[in-house]
């Protein structure tokens, strides 16, 4: 009556399944432990999620560096971390980026990365943005806007 389907291709959906709920897993892991303040623990767990591309980690591992969490505080490794999240669409670290770049005076790299934040759906960025821009010449929001499409590539 029901003919019995060996494919291959059956095969391997409950290895993508298992594979995808270990990984969420494990991202889990890495932020229960961080707001856990389990910072010891958050570590290693963030750095292996990390490794696996995951932008939560990234961000983790950014606020680790930049409080000094169980490590030597570190911004220029903090804003690597928070970079690495930002690529892959992490508003946090977007947000983080602009505030960053905002007290450092680069009002061009502030804009562009609250700009990527309300693209992807922050509207407390909107009003960050927003001061930022008051503080730009005509030639430098242009220049902002060239940067944030450069990050959009």
């Amino acid at each position: 009556m029901f003919k019995r389907n060996t494919s291959k291709k059956y095969f391997f959906i409950p290895c993508i399944l298992l594979i995808l709920l270990n990984h969420s897993a494990y991202a889990t892991s890495c932020i229960k432990l961080f707001y856990q303040q389990k910072f010891q623990s958050a570590l290693p767990q963030c750095l292996l999620e990390s490794k696996r591309v995951s932008s939560q980690a990234d961000f983790i591992l950014g606020e680790l560096y930049k409080n000094g969490f169980f490590v030597k505080r570190n911004i220029t490794r903090a804003i690597s971390y928070y970079q690495q999240a930002a690529k892959q669409n992490n508003v946090d670290s977007q947000i983080k980026l602009g505030q960053y770049y905002a007290k450092k005076h680069d009002y061009i790299l502030s804009y562009a990365y609250f700009s990527l934040a309300i693209n992807n759906g922050s509207l407390g960025a909107l009003l960050l943005r927003d001061k930022i821009e008051q503080k730009l010449t005509y030639e430098n929001l242009i220049l902002a806007k060239k940067k944030l499409d450069g990050f959009q590539r």
